[in-house]
């Protein structure tokens, strides 16, 4: 066991033919393996046959919702796209996406209101969708959270490795009233942040200016200087 660097076992065993030698088992650290044969009159070789067999562990894959790129507020008669992106080490099993609704006043637990999830082989892939809310059980107050899916082809003991799920996207539901004010909010903000913008690159024209004009003045003094 290299991890502990103790001898795991040491099997004894018959050979099946003068060069082959079958051996297996679930190894779960990297080992060395020393190998020192012998015939039936108990002579060995000049010496034992080492090898080195590394372990690299199966590493979970990362899921992202990577569409919407941030929380959204919308009405429940809106129709939003989905992107969804995971990697795996070795290769993906499957890429989807899941949304829950949390639960209302006197419900217990969040429901699941979508679920998808298609089969891939690949050591990366994308699930692109929409979401379709005038069709699913979704009121003003709602709260929506979209994650993604992906699994890979880890398993252990006969068990696949419980699918990994993204950080949720969170998509509020509110109705028209609030909707246009939270745009005419965003526009304002938007306004604000492009006059700011300007008036910073005037002031820098500005400054440039000055600077300029500056070293113009002394470059001509320098010069009267020297003629005189």
């Amino acid at each position: 066991d290299i991890a502990n660097n103790e001898p795991i076992q040491t099997p004894q065993f018959t050979a099946e033919t003068p060069t082959q030698w079958n051996l297996s088992w679930t190894m779960q650290n990297g080992i060395d393996i020393v190998v020192d044969p012998s015939d039936t009159n108990g002579i060995h070789g000049l010496q034992p046959l080492r090898s080195r067999i590394q372990i690299v562990v199966d590493q979970e894959p990362t899921v992202v919702v990577s569409d919407p790129e941030q929380d959204e507020v919308v009405t429940n008669k809106a129709i939003l796209s989905t992107l969804i992106e995971a990697r795996d080490d070795l290769a993906l099993v499957s890429i989807g996406m899941r949304v829950d609704r949390q639960q209302r006043s006197g419900e217990p637990t969040p429901k699941s209101i979508l679920k998808k999830e298609v089969v891939v082989g690949l050591v990366e892939s994308e699930l692109r969708d929409s979401m379709d809310l005038s069709t699913m059980d979704v009121k003003s107050g709602d709260t929506l959270l979209l994650r993604g899916m992906a699994q890979d082809q880890f398993e252990t003991e006969g068990k696949k490795r419980q699918a990994v799920l993204s950080e949720p996207r969170r998509i509020r539901i509110v109705d028209q009233d609030v909707f246009e004010q939270n745009i005419r909010q965003q526009t304002n903000i938007l306004r604000q942040s492009v006059a700011r913008l300007e008036t910073s690159q005037k002031e820098t024209i500005e400054e440039k200016e000055i600077t300029n004009l500056i070293q113009s003045q002394k470059g001509i003094s320098d010069r009267i200087d020297q003629a005189q």
